[in-house]
């Protein structure tokens, strides 16, 4: 009998750190229940885009699914949920209604809600209301249970009234895996406990690939640096002026040609179209080289290459510097030393479990050349212990993202994870 796993929330593979989530969540799940499985991948995206990933899909227990949640401009739900915007989130809301995954949830037998921080109040401030609708929904219409997998939660500081309803929400949740101490401590502190353990991010455990192309690579990547800078990073440094941001990233990668005499090799992560680091990049690369500066010094990395080539390339580096929490994690997980420049908590958590420090990432405020040539000066220098904590520190990561899966396969056995009416049910009578 094919244990049927829905994986709903994730965005898109064009931010590797969708994919790599999914990646290692597929080896979490044959480790606790076998090689008889299969995966729907729900992703909040446009049909085509998710089209065009399953044209890509190599994996054939996965099956692409898109999935979308709006209400209808200017219908009841939207002229409410606007006046509940307007209110600061006040006031009364109606609840969205995802659109495509009857059909799935009658099959399934676990849902995953995936996509790391899609519990987060996001930049603009706004509630996470798409995943928490989608979690509201299947409570209401199956016993399905529903497991946050994998994820940072929070802070939901900023805004008390929302703080109290996702509480609320997430004490309703079957299972809450929290990938890092700070979340887990957080959920505590806000009495969410009874459904809470803490794990690590399934991407811990996802296999790096060699591009096929990695015998042209090679000689440039190996012993290099690698940069990731994100466009987030803009609101941060330079109060959202992306021209001020670029420029930075044009003095940081400079700076970090100066003082470590290495060639650098920036690494994109997310090439999602509104907030691509390709983008910017790019037009750092093209600054670095009007100014003199050559391929033999510096590079982009093209962004067709997955998650799992993306992790290969990056365990090849002598060090490694990072926006993207899960190209970071690419890092830690093969054994680079590894920094972060942070925009959230889930980075902070996640490293303090891998280094049991705060030595080894520095806050998007303090993202000038002189703090990141310091960090990136730091990994070089210390490379030989940070290697030797790693190899201590990873493999209880990666022990900790099958625990997920075991307690999960532990507290909710198949024949119980049914939707009502639904196949499990039938084949039982």
């Amino acid at each position: 009998m094919s244990v049927h796993f829905f994986l709903v929330g994730n965005g898109p593979f064009t931010n590797r750190g969708c994919e790599a989530i999914v990646r290692g969540t597929m080896k979490v799940i044959e480790h606790c229940w076998g090689a008889d499985f299969r995966v729907t991948v729900g992703t909040i995206a446009e049909p085509e885009v998710v089209a065009a990933q399953a044209r890509r899909e190599r994996d054939p227990r996965i099956t692409h699914l898109p999935v979308s949640i709006y209400a209808r401009r200017f219908s009841l739900p939207w002229w409410v949920n606007q006046g509940h915007k307007l209110s600061n989130y006040r006031g009364p809301r109606i609840p969205l209604v995802p659109h495509g995954i009857d059909a799935v949830l009658a099959d399934a037998d676990y849902v995953f809600s995936v996509g790391g921080d899609n519990y987060s109040l996001h930049f603009d401030k706004h509630p996470p209301y798409p995943v928490v609708d989608i979690d509201r929904y299947i409570l209401q219409r199956t016993t399905l249970p529903i497991i946050i997998w994998g994820a940072s939660i929070g802070p939901f500081d900023a805004n008390p009234h929302v703080a109290r309803a996702l509480f609320a929400h997430l004490r309703r949740i079957h299972g809450i895996m929290a990938r890092e101490t700070v979340t887990y401590q957080y959920l505590l502190a806000h009495d969410v406990r009874d459904n809470v353990s803490l794990v690590a991010d399934p991407a811990f455990m996802m296999e790096p690939e060699a591009p096929a192309d990695w015998s042209q690579l090679e000689p440039f990547v190996t012993d290099a640096v690698g940069i990731n800078v994100s466009p987030l990073l803009a609101a941060f440094t330079t109060g959202g002026d992306m021209a001020a941001w670029r420029d930075r990233c044009v003095a940081i990668v400079k700076a970090v040609v100066a003082s470590t005499k290495k060639r650098v090799l920036l690494i994109p992560h997310v090439t999602v179209a509104e907030a691509s680091d390709t983008v910017l990049m790019a037009r750092v690369i093209e600054q670095l080289y009007r100014e003199g500066y050559t391929e033999n010094e510096v590079r982009l990395l093209e962004d067709s290459y997955n998650a799992a080539e993306c992790k290969y390339i990056i365990s090849r580096l002598a060090a490694f510097a990072g926006a993207r929490m899960h190209a970071t994690i690419a890092g830690l997980s093969t054994g680079v030393p590894t920094g972060s420049l942070t925009y959230s908590i889930k980075s902070i958590g996640v490293f303090r479990d891998a280094y049991g420090s705060d030595d080894y990432f520095i806050p998007a405020t303090e993202c000038t050349p002189e703090h990141v040539t310091a960090l990136v000066s730091r990994l070089l220098d210390q490379a030989p212990a940070i290697r030797e904590k790693l190899q201590t520190t990873i493999p209880a990561l990666q022990r900790n993202a099958l625990l997920a899966g075991e307690l999960v396969y532990q507290r909710f056995p198949v024949t119980s994870a049914a939707p009502m009416g639904s196949r499990r049910d039938k084949e039982s009578e």
